[in-house]
């Protein structure tokens, strides 16, 4: 994209014109967003009237949560070209992308990416690397946030978000936050303002402005060289310009070329420049090797090596030195590789860093179909019905009649009022009238189309845990769960897609910029904890024609499909129960049998798993040495002295080991 404007005036006026024209082309899509999320709260409008429906059976809402899951896939890793060093890469990679499940707020994003998706159509991720975010040992990590789309502006007219060339958001926050976040003045923060009619919020200026809210645009593009900038204002401030985003910075000095902090001028000029590579001093040592030497050969463009003159002492065949007729050491002159520092270049991610994820994919439309859009029509009929049946029983009612010259007293009795009769007169001259209408129809037909709408989305009475006799089963009705799920999969396929393509941001996110090993702990097949560490510099590679290192990236992102299963923990409680009885573990009774089952019982979270972990491996760990010490005794047979000592020690093991006292 062309980036018109050399100033921050120009610029400025080039963005903000950019952002008009693309939220103008959202204007329709904005307005039908909102419908719809009127109507996921329960809106009394009904479409074409400008009265309201007096009673609401807000279907949506119903239909909507009944989808909604509270399952995070669990991220996949695979090298494209495998190795045993690139698949070892590829399982840290996963371990890393897997951590961040724990450590950020995925269950507060997921809850509400879910019923954005569903409500919207659509859910917008954007990852950032955060340099604030600061600890002991690591300085900088990642910081996700969800992008509601209806503050999402993206290029006009573009189908797939690989194909974007721009974005923007929208963000509402505070005025000192403004000023904390992009260290502006005082002044300054005040001339950012709120966006007009942007949900009905207004500046809260004091005389100083403070606790002031204000509209924060960010936009995101991708320029004429296809390097990634960004760019930040907030009504005529500009608050952030990046030219190429994902760039290391440097402030040096423009005359001398030093880094600021080491530059000697009188008069420094001080600029902030990119950091195309980083020049070693030292060696980069990895498990206790070295994986990256602090020097490297020079090597030139037909992939030769270039050699230069270096003079080195003459060693005698014996292994002295040769000393000449003048009493010092004979040198001779030898070509040795020329080298120099070892450069790595920074590696910088190639796509915009946000991720779009679609409820059901939309012919010609960024976003997705929003399952609103297609029960509305029934949601909008069952709100007439509800108000038909409510207006109804509202002016329903019993009428007395009773004589013209009837009198109705009050008497002192437990009755209260009382009709005295007239001579003459009988009970057949009194009685009521019934005005109650008959509402069975309009139940019936509001249940008609409240089955439509469940049809329409794929939902059984099963599957939302409501009463179904259609089921005569167990084995029918968790056949009808599964079907049901069967027609939602694809938005679960579309949301595990989504998954795995934050995790490929956040990988390169930290190819980019984690300059110190990051800890990543995994639990082995054997239910063991491990502590590994993702170091960026396990992906550099060196190109033995070039001379030149680069970053390895060809690395595939994945969800685990047991992902969800393992997320239904009293299911995997049964399912490893079950398979101790039918003997997939061995024998039930053995300790290596118990083992087994308790290691994937403590996978699966059960609770104090770990403490029969240990149980079980101190009884299998006496068990072995029981059968080695006995092994040893039958080939010791022959022996006297050496079967005695084996005896003795097999006691000893015993007794340690707790196998006689048969708790086994």
């Amino acid at each position: 994209m062309l980036i018109k404007g050399s100033n921050s005036e120009e610029r400025l006026d080039f963005f903000a014109d950019l952002y008009q024209t693309a939220k103008n082309n959202l204007a329709e899509q904005i307005e039908k967003m909102t419908i719809y999320r009127e109507q996921y709260d329960g809106s009394p409008k009904i479409d074409g009237s400008s009265e309201e429906a007096h009673a609401v059976r807000n279907i949506t809402y119903e239909l909507i949560e009944s989808q909604v899951s509270s399952s995070i896939p669990s991220g996949k890793c695979r090298p494209r070209s495998f190795s045993e060093h690139n698949d070892r890469c590829a399982k840290n990679a996963e371990r890393l992308v897997n951590m961040q499940r724990d450590r950020l707020p995925f269950e507060r994003l997921n809850d509400e990416d879910e019923r954005r998706t569903y409500t919207f159509g659509s859910s917008i991720w954007l990852a950032e690397w955060d340099e604030s975010i600061q600890t002991h040992f690591t300085s900088g990590d990642i910081r996700l946030t969800l992008i509601s789309p209806q503050d999402f502006f993206p290029q006009p007219f573009i189908t797939n978000e690989d194909d974007l060339e721009y974005f923007f958001a929208r963000f509402l926050t505070t005025k000192d936050a403004i000023m904390r976040t992009y260290d502006i003045s005082h002044e300054e923060a005040m001339k950012t303002a709120v966006e007009d009619g942007m949900d009905g919020f207004s500046a809260i200026d004091g005389e100083d402005g403070e606790g002031g809210i204000a509209t924060v645009i960010v936009c995101y593009y991708k320029d004429a060289d296809g390097l990634v900038g960004r760019f930040v204002y907030s009504g005529e401030v500009v608050l952030s310009d990046i030219r190429d985003y994902y760039a290391r910075k440097k402030h040096r000095c423009t005359k001398c070329g030093r880094a600021e902090s080491i530059c000697t001028c009188d008069h420094p000029k001080i600029e902030e420049m990119n950091e195309e590579y980083e020049e070693l001093t030292k060696d980069i040592v990895i498990n206790g090797k070295v994986a990256i030497p602090a020097t490297s050969p020079v090597i030139r463009d037909d992939g030769s090596t270039v050699m230069e003159s270096h003079m080195e002492t003459v060693i005698s065949p014996d292994g002295s030195l040769s000393i000449g007729a003048d009493g010092l050491p004979i040198l001779q002159e030898v070509q040795m590789p020329k080298m120099r520092k070892t450069r790595i270049p920074y590696y910088k991610p190639k796509t915009l860093p946000i991720v779009i994820r679609r409820n059901i994919s939309q012919d010609g439309s960024l976003f997705g179909q929003s399952d609103c859009a297609f029960i509305r029509p029934q949601q909008q009929e069952i709100n007439k019905i509800e108000s038909r049946i409510h207006d109804k029983l509202m002016y329903a009612g019993i009428t007395p009649f009773l004589p013209e010259d009837a009198r109705v007293e009050l008497d002192n009795s437990v009755f209260g009022n009382v009709i005295k009769l007239r001579e003459g007169q009988g009970k057949k001259d009194y009685g009521i009238i019934d005005t109650t209408p008959n509402i069975q129809q309009d139940i019936t037909q509001s249940e008609r189309i409240y089955q439509h709408a469940r049809y329409i989305l794929g939902i059984t009475r099963s599957f939302q845990g409501q009463e179904d006799t259609t089921a005569k089963s167990g084995v029918a009705k968790q056949a009808q769960i599964q079907q049901a799920a069967g027609r939602l999969e694809s938005k679960r396929r579309m949301k595990n897609f989504a998954y795995s393509q934050l995790d490929r941001i956040i990988f390169e996110l930290y190819l980019a910029y984690s300059d110190e090993p990051r800890p990543v702990s995994y639990r082995d097949q054997f239910g063991t904890m491990h502590n590994e560490s993702f170091n960026r510099y396990d992906y550099v590679r060196y190109d033995k024609e070039t001379g030149d290192y680069y970053v390895d990236d060809e690395y595939i992102f994945s969800t685990d499909n047991s992902g969800a299963l393992e997320d239904q923990r009293e299911a995997m409680w049964e399912l490893n129960r079950q398979n101790l009885l039918d003997g997939a573990f061995g024998m039930p009774n053995d300790a290596g049998t118990n083992l087994r089952y308790w290691r994937a019982q403590s996978k699966a979270h059960y609770p104090n798993a770990d403490d029969m972990v240990e149980y079980w491996q101190s009884m299998y760990t006496a068990q072995q040495n029981q059968a080695m010490m006995q092994n040893a005794l039958n080939a010791a047979a022959s022996d006297p002295n050496i079967a005695s000592n084996l005896k003795a020690q097999m006691g000893a093991n015993q007794g340690i080991g707790g196998m006689n006292n048969g708790a086994v």
